[in-house]
């Protein structure tokens, strides 16, 4: 499969700025030419839109009937690589509190059901982050990760899936996929996060290598107030994306 095959577009960044639905809107990616697609699964996340939001084109597995499934999977046919990302907004799978921790793992695992039902084998999350005024060890931090981790593998044994996490610190996750140590568990490597972490991504690659299940691939831009991810990569992008010459190409003492 070629690079084109596997490039993919994300729901996280379709608005229904005319008012599309997301059948409608995955047949327009279709149309531009993306052989892939990551869906979101959620109807009320990953907001755009300035001064007033458009929420992203997706859904809640909760509500997403039998029907509507079939009809989602019937639409996903032509695709050469899909993937789903689970719910990130307003969910925590640290969170301190016993009842939204569990909250959030359910969610997740919805997520993960919705891709079955869809035929997709990759799912990726987000990992334990800080929520209002919790701030947590890394150590607690980790220990939530690898909790979930374990309860959602015999689920990706059973379907044949791939799971990660989105790349957050580096470190810990670090710990955490050695801790699980499953063929099946991993990251999803966020370029744009990688950037901000201060970890480039090539040491998450050399460190990861077969253990990373997708990539984010977007721009980071500088301002004022720190760093704004998900932006296109041409402007004032603080990632190199230049491509290289092979190896020889201007000579051995071109400087380039």
């Amino acid at each position: 499969m070629n690079f084109h095959d596997r490039l993919c577009i994300s729901t996280g960044v379709l608005a229904a700025t005319g008012g599309e639905t997301l059948l409608e809107a995955i047949e327009m990616v279709k149309d531009a030419g993306f052989k892939g697609l990551e869906l979101v699964a959620t109807a009320f996340g990953s907001p755009v839109g300035f001064p007033d939001i458009v929420p992203n084109l997706g859904l809640w597995p909760r509500e997403y009937t039998r029907r509507e499934r079939a009809e989602l999977k019937k639409r996903l046919e032509g695709f050469k690589t899909l993937s789903v990302h689970a719910q990130g907004v307003g969910l925590n799978i640290a969170y301190l509190n016993p009842g939204l921790r569990e909250e959030s793992q359910k969610q997740y695992i919805e997520s993960i059901e919705l891709a079955v039902d869809l035929g997709i084998e990759v799912i990726t999350f987000h990992c334990g982050s800080r929520a209002g005024n919790q701030r947590l060890p890394q150590e607690t931090y980790a220990k939530y990760d690898i909790e979930f981790a374990r309860r959602v593998i015999p689920l990706a044994e059973e379907h044949g899936l791939l799971l990660g996490y989105e790349s957050g610190p580096f470190e810990r996750l670090k710990k955490v996929v050695a801790e699980v140590n499953h063929p099946r568990f991993g990251i999803n490597l966020d370029i744009g996060h990688a950037a901000m972490g201060g970890v480039s991504p090539e040491e998450w690659i050399k460190h990861f290598g077969e253990k990373i299940v997708e990539v984010h691939l977007n721009s980071v831009t500088r301002h004022s107030g720190g760093f704004i991810e998900h932006q296109p990569v041409e402007r004032n992008n603080v990632i190199d994306y230049e491509p290289q010459p092979p190896p020889g190409e201007f000579g051995d003492d071109e400087e380039w």
